[in-house]
């Protein structure tokens, strides 16, 4: 059977989660689609959870593995191994509202242009699905604005940031941008680079709606993580901020180059933040924002944010809200070398 939509879900670990994802695709009111459970080295019982799905839709449902462990790999797994016209996912802790796919197809219909048709969401407590805010939107990120703000492109069609469970594409676009790049693996900024490259094709579309739910922790859960130091976001964002140095390789000016600074110095005083809730991250955090000043010297946030860094570590909770102080340290691969090589561009040379 030709299917119009192939909605690809990656299984992993939430099997509590994962039923209320796939009845909701099966709920659509548009309903001439498939769905592609990609097992991502799943624990067991999620895994046998998705087989019963595909045994009691046998013509719908279809199981397919990927062995590299992480989401770029294995929506790339999905897309690959669809046969619809156009992807969608399904995170497996999301929920789609019931018209989710129809208002899109609609949406791509009339905007035949759009790379991306994205959505507005609701937030739901991950913890029992109580709306937590409704009708968000993933607006157009700081970088975004600073390279592309100035451009006819962009005052039409921001370049918005949509959360996968809200994407809906052609996939043979999505093939001819060469999918989601794997080095992102295990996760993090894969899908904003993906937009990225489907957004030099074509204008990212919004319906002005929400259509899927999105759980979120609680704010006791990410207190309870801020101890834990989370390496693969920081390595992530330096190989995205390359890869957007590199699209400017050839014909960058002035105005690029001051974009590019001002976007790695708020970025340096991002993660200098969060150095300074360890133990011994006062000194690396410190070369951070001597960097970020270095790059925008007349920026009052980073000289306000380094000369607190003097100040008695009790008040850093205060002054830069933080929780807590945890008495962990930063891991071995955080040392001055890796500080100051961090979010090197063309530019530095």
């Amino acid at each position: 059977m030709k299917y119009i939509v192939s909605v690809i879900i990656t299984i992993y670990k939430h099997k509590k989660k994962l039923s209320d994802a796939i009845e909701s695709v099966l709920a659509q009111t548009f309903n001439n689609i498939e769905i592609i459970l990609v097992d991502n080295n799943a624990l067991v019982d999620t895994v046998l959870l998705a087989k019963q799905y595909q045994e009691k839709y046998p013509s719908i449902i279809r199981i397919v593995h990927e062995p590299k462990q992480g989401i770029a790999s294995a929506r790339n797994r999905g897309i690959i191994e669809a046969v619809g016209e156009y992807i969608t996912f399904c995170d497996e802790d999301d929920i789609w509202l019931q018209d989710k796919l129809l208002k899109q197809i609609n949406a791509q219909q009339k905007h035949p242009e759009s790379s991306i048709i994205t959505c507005l969401v609701n937030f739901i407590s991950y913890k029992d699905g109580a709306l937590v805010e409704s009708d968000q939107c993933f607006s157009p990120q700081f970088w975004a604005s600073e390279l592309y703000g100035k451009t006819e492109k962009y005052k039409k069609y921001p370049l918005y940031n949509p959360h996968p469970s809200t994407m809906f594409f052609r996939k043979e676009l999505a093939k001819e941008v060469g999918l989601f790049d794997e080095a992102f693996n295990p996760y993090w900024t894969e899908d904003t680079e993906f937009s990225l490259r489907m957004y030099d094709k074509g204008p990212i579309y919004l319906v002005q709606e929400s259509l899927v739910n999105i759980r979120i922790s609680s704010s006791e859960y990410l207190i309870s993580r801020q101890g834990e130091f989370d390496f693969v976001s920081i390595k992530n964002l330096d190989y995205f901020f390359k890869k957007l140095c590199c699209r400017f390789l050839n014909d960058c000016d002035n105005k690029v180059t001051h974009s590019l600074r001002r976007i790695r110095a708020q970025w340096m005083r991002e993660i200098s933040i969060k150095f300074l809730g360890f133990d011994n991250g006062k000194k690396f955090a410190r070369i951070l924002l001597m960097r970020a000043i270095k790059d925008q010297p007349l920026n009052w946030k980073t000289w306000k944010t380094y000369l607190r860094t003097f100040f008695p570590k009790r008040y850093y909770p205060y002054f830069f809200k933080i929780s807590k102080i945890t008495n962990q340290i930063i891991p071995a691969e955080i040392d001055d070398k890796f500080c100051r090589n961090l979010f090197l561009g063309f530019f530095d040379k």
